[in-house]
């Protein structure tokens, strides 16, 4: 089970990488709205997979793996 404090360090870490990387997009001045939409469509997607596979939960218990 994921403790209250994790949750917390998760979501700031997943807002600060999400604002980070939108930064890192809009500079590239070679990439366009469409494509930092999409690239950020899959990090924020990437990232909640290997979140949500480390707690997947199997007969009303949580398994942690790693």
């Amino acid at each position: 089970m994921m403790t209250p404090s994790y949750q917390g360090f998760v979501t700031q870490m997943l807002v600060a990488n999400a604002f980070t990387t939108i930064q890192l997009l809009l500079a590239d001045s070679r990439s366009d709205a469409s494509t930092v939409e999409e690239n950020l469509r899959v990090f924020v997607s990437d990232a909640l997979t290997g979140l949500l596979d480390r707690y997947r939960v199997t007969d009303n218990q949580a398994e942690v793996s790693g």
